[in-house]
């Protein structure tokens, strides 16, 4: 099987296993997951570097959890979309997808061994799922639309060494500061799908202008307008 058929067959398998658990918010992680996995385009980025920016996507997705939510930073997002397959209970049984997280992070105990003897496949079903938790856990907290593309744009810019591994977690704050409802708006800005001088262009900028302040506080105005601008 080629990378790309790799790619398409996780994807699936991503969203047969959030069936399986059952409920509209699984559904959702499910059609999320499947295009965190299978979203940067085929034939365009080349595979060995669309392998890193999925691993990426789920390590930044990871470290956001861990810094906006209550994540040990020991846990594996695979633990937690594991314990989601255990559990008997779905997200709609509780008040919150926070509470719920909760559930499976102190009620539902998985085995190590389990965890140690994944396949590769397995294990980026389960860690695409329980990523896919940890952004609509985030979702909730600050009332803002995460999407795939707001991870790749991220993971990319990781990848690319223009941006620190807390930095996605102070845009989001940023982002929600300056009025912007959704990732996208990121994405975007980046693409220049934005219109010049336009209103959530320019909300974009200040949130990232306060990103790249609270990164480099000594920084001088025109030194953090020449971060932003070599995006």
């Amino acid at each position: 099987m080629g990378f790309i058929d790799a790619i398409w067959s996780l994807g699936t398998a991503v969203v047969s296993t959030c069936a399986k658990i059952g409920g509209e918010v699984m559904s959702a992680v499910g059609t999320f997951a499947k295009d965190l996995v299978t979203g940067p385009i085929p034939g365009i980025i080349p595979s060995i570097v669309l392998g890193k920016i999925l691993t990426l996507a789920i390590d930044v997705i990871s470290a956001v959890a861990g810094a906006l939510t209550e994540k040990p930073k020991e846990e594996t997002p695979e633990e937690i979309g594991l314990k989601a397959e255990m559990a008997d209970k779905k997200p709609e049984d509780f008040d919150s997808i926070n509470d719920y997280i909760e559930h499976l992070r102190n009620d539902i105990k998985v085995d190590e061994e389990r965890l140690k003897e994944m396949d590769e496949k397995e294990r980026a079903t389960y860690a695409a799922i329980g990523a896919g938790l940890y952004v609509k856990q985030v979702e909730e907290k600050y009332n803002i639309e995460l999407p795939p593309e707001f991870w790749h744009s991220t993971a990319e810019l990781r990848n690319e060494g223009k941006i620190s591994e807390e930095m996605p977690s102070d845009l989001i704050e940023f982002m929600k500061e300056h009025g912007i409802e959704s990732g996208a708006t990121f994405s975007d800005y980046l693409s220049g799908k934005l219109g010049i001088g336009s209103e959530d262009q320019q909300k974009m900028y200040d949130a990232l202008k306060d990103t790249y302040r609270k990164e480099y506080p000594d920084a001088t105005d025109s030194e953090l307008n020449s971060k932003i601008n070599t995006l």
